[in-house]
């Protein structure tokens, strides 16, 4: 008990003495804040109000960005091992055919990146999917 006791007194001294870490800088940046939207009406735009105001998307690129991001999300790198595991258990794609099945479905991904014919992720328009 008594050396149980000195462990804990020894950790507690030790932490103390350590250097205060710096504060947890928040994802969020407050400077892009639109106070004037009430969050439980659009938090879209309260989060991104002043940004979305003041940045300037290059016309060549308005389409582009929602693939990019997209491709991002879905970026991953697995394990042969565990790709094989994934197959044979989980019933979603793996991430590299959950990015690109997906945008090669979409218009914007062609007109954004001018993908044609012989392009790896290109898919004739009557193999493509269509909702409307």
């Amino acid at each position: 008990m008594m050396l149980r006791s000195a462990l804990v007194i020894g950790v507690l001294l030790s932490a103390a003495a350590l250097p205060r870490s710096l504060p947890i800088k928040s994802g969020l940046e407050l400077g892009n804040l639109d106070l004037s939207v009430r969050p439980q009406d659009d938090l879209y735009r309260y989060v991104n109000g002043r940004w979305l105001a003041t940045a300037e998307i290059p016309t060549d690129r308005v389409t582009s960005g929602f693939s990019i991001a997209w491709a991002a999300m879905w970026r991953l790198k697995v394990r042969d091992g565990y790709l094989r595991q994934w197959l044979l258990t989980l019933p979603h794609a793996p991430y590299e055919y959950r990015a690109n099945g997906a945008v090669s479905h979409l218009p914007g991904f062609y007109e954004a990146f001018g993908v044609s014919a012989g392009d790896g992720l290109f898919r004739p328009p009557a193999s493509r999917a269509r909702v409307w």
